[in-house]
């Protein structure tokens, strides 16, 4: 009698719990940080504080292999407040331009106005361990040349004025069905004359000012 009772005692516990709650209970979920996609757009809002940023290429067999490293240092420096991103160099000329990106992948460690290239072993711990303490052994880019001075500037930005032209040629060339010597002459037709209707706006109020004096 009592084992009957306990065989119905059990049968009843079992009903008590759906079959998902035995089977299915899923592990808590926990926030992990990712690395950042950094653009010439989002560039400037990105960069508030200390951040390590790797330039790289999708085809680039040795930044393929470093990824996951890199999506671990980004765990660990989110801890200390560090920013971590990372610019696809084949797509964002401008930024390659103006951080003289001359290879993949690229590490750099920025610090207020400094910038400073990490060229040790490509490990989670030597690069945690330069970005919170090492770095200061290294010497940042010369203010001059660095991306925050006015050469780094007119570099990205000679850059990405190129990239519109040449937008715009391509542009030209399907909409008008040219080729692309027709495609750049009309587009430098075009800029002739927007020069010359700016220099004759310019000469007008010159004009203008020198009656009055």
């Amino acid at each position: 009698m009592m084992r009957r009772l306990s065989y119905v005692l059990h049968f009843l516990l079992l009903l008590t719990f759906t079959p998902q709650q035995i089977y299915t209970q899923e592990p808590p979920t926990h926030h992990i940080k990712s690395v950042d996609e950094v653009t010439s757009y989002n560039f400037d809002s990105k960069i508030t504080n200390d951040y390590l940023i790797e330039f790289y290429a999708p085809w680039c067999g040795h930044c393929k292999r470093f990824a996951p490293t890199y999506e671990a240092v980004a765990q660990t420096l989110s801890k200390s407040n560090v920013g971590v991103g990372k610019v696809d160099g084949s797509k964002e000329r401008s930024l390659t331009s103006r951080f003289q990106i001359r290879g993949y992948p690229t590490i750099l460690f920025i610090r207020g106005w400094e910038v400073r290239q990490y060229r040790g072993p490509r490990t989670h711990d030597d690069i945690v361990q330069f970005v919170l303490s090492d770095y200061q052994y290294t010497e940042p880019m010369p203010m001059l040349l660095s991306p925050f001075g006015p050469v780094g500037y007119l570099r990205g930005e000679m850059v990405a004025v190129g990239g519109k032209i040449m937008e715009l040629h391509s542009w030209f060339a399907k909409v008008f069905r040219l080729s692309d010597v027709g495609a750049f002459m009309l587009l430098g037709s075009i800029g002739l004359v927007l020069t010359l209707v700016f220099m004759i706006w310019v000469f007008i109020v010159l004009e203008k000012k020198l009656k009055r004096d």
